[in-house]
């Protein structure tokens, strides 16, 4: 079984086939102007390579790089890479969208994204598609794109999408809960799984956890969901089942406890849906 941790924001623990992947790994109490509201996560040292979607702060924290390790292979989109081995970092590979990597026996697919914005250092944004045993799509930050859905044209078994921001409100750039529901029907996983929410938020930003509600109700009976809260993690196949319908799921959460399953390095928990 493969498995995947939600760190928090755009962080996840992706692992697949024996090795360890970090998403936009951002860890400390503050980045930028923004403050952790979620617990602090457990250190990610023994990762095998990190993949940034793109330069803007909350995504690209060198800070937390660094405590993952300068010699942690960081894969990111062209025009960063000079960024990064100015500050010691030492395996650093630039991508563009259409390329493919190999991470040991993973493939990395490059996808397209749409973002941009002030503040983005480096080269555009980009996403990921981690394949071995089990598939896994990571956005990065995006809006809707011509071609989403190829993508998704092999299959996936889990997408992590994008379902908010960290102020009050989403801008162009970025998908919202409805409008990541529409990128989850064209991209068709088999499980999706909302991030960037309930992380970070500026003052007078959101980071409740209803945008991943809002998002699992705009998916309801056409993709299943899964809820990650921070520190939380699932564990997935090529083809996981599904169970039920995610509004039945959303509301089960709210009723019952959260429930420990396993302890490995970040503490794990699901909503006990029986």
């Amino acid at each position: 079984m493969s498995r995947l941790t939600y760190v928090g924001h755009a962080t996840v623990l992706v692992e697949i086939d024996g090795r360890r992947i970090v998403t936009d790994p951002v860890l400390g109490g503050r980045v930028w102007h923004l403050t952790r509201k979620a617990p602090p996560p457990a250190p990610l040292e023994e990762a095998d390579a990190v993949l940034i979607s793109h330069g803007h702060r909350d995504h690209l924290d060198l800070r937390s790089l660094a405590a993952i390790g300068r010699t942690t292979t960081i894969v990111v989109p062209r025009g960063i890479g000079r960024l990064l081995r100015g500050r010691g970092f030492e395996r650093v590979q630039e991508v563009e969208a259409g390329d493919e990597i190999r991470l040991g026996p993973l493939a990395v697919r490059v996808a397209p994204a749409l973002h941009g914005g002030r503040g983005l250092r480096g080269g555009g944004a980009v996403g990921y598609v981690i394949r071995g045993s089990a598939s896994v799509y990571f956005a990065g930050d995006t809006d809707l794109f011509d071609g989403i859905e190829a993508v998704g044209r092999d299959g996936l078994d889990v997408a992590l999408l994008p379902v908010w921001g960290w102020g009050p409100r989403v801008d162009a750039g970025h998908l919202d809960p409805e409008r990541a529901a529409e990128a989850a029907r064209l991209l068709r996983p088999r499980v999706a799984v909302p991030v960037h929410w309930g992380t970070y938020a500026s003052p007078g930003g959101d980071a409740s956890d209803e945008p991943a509600r809002r998002f699992a109700e705009a998916c309801a009976g056409e993709v299943a969901v899964r809820i990650l809260s921070p520190g939380q993690c699932l564990r997935f196949g090529a083809a996981p089942r599904t169970g039920p319908d995610p509004a039945t799921l959303a509301q089960a959460a709210q009723r019952k406890p959260m429930l420990p399953v396993e302890e490995s390095g970040v503490r794990a928990l699901r909503a006990e849906t029986r």
